[in-house]
């Protein structure tokens, strides 16, 4: 009788690659995963999300939030949402208007500077709040849709009559707008390319257009210089642009890139064949958080980020991860003093903003956390195996993890499929559909659990899928092994 040979898998930390055959990928990597972490190369189930408002503000999504802080130690969160903007009351969860009357449902983009927080949305004229009342900038500083400080001055863009236009203020100055202080940023392809953000790193200022990307180099008005830094590659969705606050990140055409200086980094290539399916690329939202760079984006049956997946990159292992059930229009990140670096989101289908990495649940609702292994051949692809013994190590407390399996084995589209679960009274425990019950978790700690495969099971390959869909449990897979006994050597015609 054959040895038997054994598959023990302990290190995920490659995280989830979607662009080779699942045979070929690393054995630290996964097929697919949804709301599952990697970075220990520990799979853990992602952290809840709870409300900041318990009452809705309506209908209307969140159109803009930032979190403001004042060198007095004052921080207040503001949003836009329908015709207003509103501060919160962290204490009660609340949020009161700052300004009424404006144009509803309109992109909001803030920046803070002087002890003032500045919004714009191209339309009304750019407002300035002092943590007590909100007023319009004096100096008719020109509409535009996207402000960043730089070098002690105030720049703006996205001028819908101008959308080329880069205007900036007087130094030092946020009230000086002359109306000579503009620069008009040409692209080598000609017309029809558009300024899509803004952003200020390590001295220069940089200028994304919707297919290309420039910088402004020089410390004073007298030598600026503009370059194109990367013709063709531009950003596609404003609210992409965010910064680690050393590389500064944001969404192409084909992909989520880094930049620092002249240096590109195209980073999605493993995830693009799911975020490039989005039906509206330009409403991405994104963030830095925790090291991890958090950018939402619609799936592809929608427009907007009600219906979305949030793909994640780990900056300390550069890998991804994929999370469903976020509904970001918008992130800020409270990384002032004070704060514990939290990350919160304007939600994009009603008037509610969301903590997130709370809980764990998403607003009450399950999070339904679950990774896919590559495709094992243990040792070797032409050999059918006779798969005889499952062990899973698992970190959790409260919950049912389910697991299912595929095997596949000689001939075509022999493949065998056991992911229907049987759930049965509580504290049940069946194999074949792999389910620990509630009874078996009575405390949070590492257990280990082995089940026999059915008899039929024979193959040359396998994959495991583990899921977790619970509401009131977090946890973690500290690996799984699976045994098998070589029989025959595979033959095809």
């Amino acid at each position: 009788m054959a040895r038997p040979v054994l598959l023990n898998v302990r290190d995920l930390s490659g995280g989830v690659n979607r662009t080779i055959h699942p045979h070929l990928l690393k054995d630290n990597e996964v097929i697919n995963c949804r709301n599952m972490v990697f970075r220990t190369g520990v799979p853990e189930k992602r952290g809840g999300s709870q409300r900041y408002n318990a009452v809705s503000l309506g209908s209307d999504p969140v159109k803009g939030i930032v979190r403001f802080y004042r060198s007095d130690g004052t921080k207040r969160l503001v949003i836009g949402v329908g015709t207003t903007l509103k501060v919160g009351d962290d204490v009660n969860g609340t949020f009161s208007d700052i300004a009424t009357g404006l144009t509803a449902n309109r992109e909001w983009h803030f920046e803070q500077w002087k002890d003032l927080l500045f919004a714009t949305n191209a339309v009304d004229p750019l407002k300035q709040y002092d943590g007590t009342t909100v007023t319009d900038v004096a100096g008719s500083p020109p509409r535009a849709q996207f402000i960043v400080q730089h070098q002690n001055r105030l720049f703006l863009a996205g001028d819908p009559a101008n959308p080329s236009r880069l205007y900036f203020s007087e130094l030092d100055d946020h009230q000086a707008w002359p109306a000579s202080n503009f620069i008009d940023i040409e692209t080598s392809s000609g017309a029809g390319d558009w300024i899509t953000g803004l952003a200020s790193s390590f001295g220069d200022l940089v200028i994304f257009k919707h297919r290309s990307t420039h910088l402004l180099i020089g410390d004073r008005q007298e030598n600026w210089v503009r370059r194109e830094i990367f013709p063709g590659i531009g950003c596609v969705a404003p609210r992409s642009v965010t910064t680690d606050g050393i590389w500064t990140y944001f969404l192409g055409a084909d992909g989520i890139y880094r930049m620092r200086g002249t240096t590109l980094e195209h980073l999605s290539h493993k995830v693009n064949l799911d975020l490039l399916r989005s039906g509206n690329l330009s409403v991405a939202a994104a963030a830095v958080h925790d090291n991890f760079l958090w950018l939402t984006t619609p799936i592809e049956s929608s427009v907007d980020n009600s219906e979305a997946l949030t793909f994640v990159f780990d900056l300390e292992t550069k890998t991804w991860t994929i999370f469903s059930g976020i509904r970001a229009h918008a992130y800020a990140v409270w990384d002032g003093a004070g704060d514990g670096h939290e990350i919160t989101w304007g939600d994009a289908s009603q008037g509610l903003v969301f903590f997130g990495d709370r809980g764990t649940s998403d607003d009450g609702q399950p999070i339904d956390a679950h990774f896919t292994s590559k495709a094992y051949d243990l040792d070797s692809f032409t050999v059918i195996k006779a798969f005889r013994r499952f062990w899973i190590d698992v970190h959790s407390s409260g919950a049912k993890w389910t697991v299912s399996y595929q095997i596949d084995q000689s001939g075509p589209g022999a493949t065998m499929d056991m992911s229907s679960a049987i759930i049965g009274a509580s504290g049940a425990t069946f194999w074949g559909r792999a389910i620990w019950g509630v009874s078996r978790w009575s405390t949070s700690r590492i257990q280990t659990f082995s089940e026999s495969f059915r008899r039929e099971d024979f193959g040359a390959s396998i994959t495991v899928t583990i899921r977790n869909n619970s509401s009131t449990d977090s946890g973690s897979i500290h690996g799984f092994a699976v045994e098998a006994i070589p029989r025959r050597v595979l033959r095809r015609a």
